[in-house]
């Protein structure tokens, strides 16, 4: 088979190809060769997209999960804070209670003290009067012997 032949026979119409009736073998190959480019084409752009949805999806989780952490945190910071806070309130309140207790006590010794005092006083000028007493009696009857 001679060259010439063989290119005529890449351009000559054909029937028997369904779907591509009156085209030659060479038109039927392109048309293949391209649909079958174009599929390749889409297949890869859907993978592309699948695999940017799946890192979009992925970059979410990771954003939710870190979310979660520093809310996590946040409350783990606020609750803290609040024992603290309790805490201070509580010692703030004891030892009020206990200065008050110690006033309190302080007042009640000065008071027995003062009330001590006064008692002693009395006593001491009920001696003096009657000790004052006596010796006016002692005068008198020293005054009758004489």
């Amino acid at each position: 088979m001679n060259k010439l032949y063989i290119l005529k026979q890449l351009f000559l119409p054909v029937y028997n190809f369904p779907g591509y009736a009156g085209r030659s073998p060479l038109g039927v190959y392109l048309a293949e060769a391209s649909l079958d480019c174009v599929r390749k084409e889409k297949k890869r752009k859907e993978k592309k997209r699948k695999e940017k949805r799946r890192e979009e999806k992925r970059r979410e989780e990771k954003r939710r999960e870190e979310k979660k952490r520093k809310e996590k945190k946040r409350k783990e910071k606020k609750r803290k804070e609040k024992k603290r806070k309790e805490k201070k309130r509580k010692e703030k309140k004891r030892k009020e209670k206990k200065r008050k207790e110690k006033k309190r006590k302080e007042k009640k010794r000065k008071e027995k003290k003062r009330k001590e005092k006064k008692r002693k006083e009395k006593k001491k000028r009920k001696e003096k009067k009657k000790e004052k007493k006596r010796k006016k009696e002692h005068e008198e009857i020293a005054l009758l012997f004489q």
